[in-house]
């Protein structure tokens, strides 16, 4: 997954290099498409990754996910259920929300970062995910477990 995450980080950084220094004729197209693209490719491996619990890109899924832990815990309630998979619900109800949750604060505060400092925001972005990710994948092949 990590080399996943190093081609997301390279396109963030090369997006954001071509808006910031070479200003394309349609530059709002050119961001749309490639952070779709993107948001497509980190998408797919948070939802492998999560086995299907998680998706990062749409909050209408994580929104029904909500809902649907919430009815299954009223059948519970309606004893409809059985109480000991409560706790299991509970804790997927959690994710959930917490997902919705990052949503929103990362809405925020992308969209005050990306005000404040431009296409340059984008790049740093990139190289953040780009460093975790050779940490991830050079890291694997220099530790005692794996020589």
């Amino acid at each position: 997954y990590a080399f996943n995450i190093l081609v997301e980080g390279v396109g963030l950084v090369g997006l954001g290099g071509v808006e910031t220094w070479l200003t394309p004729q349609s530059p709002g197209v050119m961001l749309i498409l490639c952070l779709s693209f993107l948001m497509g490719l980190q998408n797919a491996v948070v939802t492998r990754i999560s086995n299907a619990r998680v998706r990062t890109t749409h909050v209408s899924g994580t929104s029904t996910d909500i809902g649907i832990e919430l009815a299954m815990l009223f059948d519970v309630l309606r004893r409809k259920e059985s109480p000991k998979e409560a706790p299991l619900y509970i804790e997927r109800l959690k994710l959930h929300a917490l997902t919705l949750l990052s949503f929103l604060a990362g809405g925020v505060a992308g969209i005050w970062l990306y005000r404040a400092l431009g296409y340059p925001f984008i790049m740093l972005i990139g190289l953040l995910l780009i460093a975790l990710a050779l940490h991830t994948m050079l890291g694997r092949h220099s530790s005692p477990a794996n020589q």
